[in-house]
């Protein structure tokens, strides 16, 4: 008899986290699950400590081992292996609330829905998992797909790649999978695609899961994948106007997400002492500036910001560099 849930975890060097990402899951209050872990290739023990975590509680699961190929290849291949009902995807160093499937898998149920999310906390590994951030935005009513992922690229609710939970019926009609060919921004590329496809999504109003970050000090330098979020951001938009043909979605790509991550970008990568050869190929793109031309933020700040950035790169990376250097002080 199939399950209820399949629970996807792709895990790559987590041996320091994933025990307390299974106990999670074997404290939960919805029992019918199973457990599907993709190992990418770690090279750590991780595996191992998962496997016996598994076994110690008792819990329905797969491993897979595999060479690594990325987490994007893992979830796909997760999805592939699942015969629960709805999929939900955790990472190995994450974790959820006691009653986190329960309420999941309690909403889809009673209102039908193709898609549910909730608002998650972001937490610190390195300082005792204290709190960084709520993200804790909701929606009053359940959505239509394509008014719900115009709304997400507007930031008024976010769903990560742990915070929302899929009919798998749904994802396997659609043939939706991960995109393999970027780094950085493949969760959101596959989150709105599923968004425009679905009939109806809703929402549980709680942070039922915790996305826990490693390697979060100020003073680590950010990695140069971080430049792919613009390229999912691109690809999003290429996506909408070939296949989805959404209004909606194309202004809220246009005036408001992509530019306002190109403006992530370059605060991130300044801020943490980024390569300035890089960020200025970057920036001096034609289609980075063709974004950035057109936009007309509301707010003074990102106003600001997006000229500054325009005119003034060298002095724009200056800028948010000193506020960096501010933050690794405090």
């Amino acid at each position: 008899m199939n399950t209820k849930i399949s629970v996807i975890i792709p895990i790559y060097n987590v041996g320091s986290y994933i025990k307390k990402t299974i106990e999670s899951l074997a404290v939960q209050s919805f029992k019918d699950f199973e457990v599907i872990v993709i190992n990418d290739g770690s090279t750590d023990n991780c595996n191992i400590i998962c496997e016996e975590e598994l076994i110690k509680y008792n819990l329905t699961y797969t491993i897979i081992n595999k060479k690594n190929q990325g987490v994007s290849n893992a979830r796909n291949q997760g999805i592939s292996l699942a015969k629960g009902k709805y999929l939900y995807f955790l990472d190995g160093d994450d974790y959820i609330e006691k009653q986190c499937l329960e309420k999941f898998y309690n909403y889809a149920e009673k209102e039908g829905t193709y898609i549910v999310f909730c608002g998650y906390t972001h937490l610190s590994a390195d300082n005792n998992y204290s709190v960084i951030s709520k993200v804790h935005k909701y929606i009053d009513s359940i959505l239509e797909g394509k008014d719900a992922a115009a709304r997400m690229l507007r930031n008024e609710f976010w769903i990560s790649a742990i915070s929302g939970f899929y009919l798998r019926s749904f994802i396997i009609e659609e043939a939706l999978k991960f995109p393999t060919d970027i780094k950085f921004g493949e969760d959101t590329v596959f989150i709105i695609k599923a968004l425009t496809r679905a009939e109806s999504v809703g929402c549980v109003k709680e942070p039922l899961v915790n996305y826990v970050r490693r390697g979060t000090s100020v003073t680590k330098t950010p990695s140069t994948a971080y430049y792919n979020l613009h390229d999912s951001d691109v690809k999003i938009l290429e996506y909408n106007k070939e296949v989805c043909k959404d209004k909606n979605i194309k202004n809220a790509l246009l005036n408001y997400h992509i530019p306002r991550n190109i403006i992530r970008i370059f605060s991130t990568m300044a801020k943490g002492g980024a390569d300035k050869k890089e960020l200025y190929e970057f920036i001096m793109r034609e289609d980075v500036r063709n974004f950035l031309k057109g936009f007309n933020p509301k707010s003074k700040k990102f106003k600001v910001a997006s000229l500054m950035i325009l005119r003034f790169p060298k002095i724009a990376y200056k800028v948010f560099n000193i506020y960096g250097r501010m933050g690794k002080k405090q």
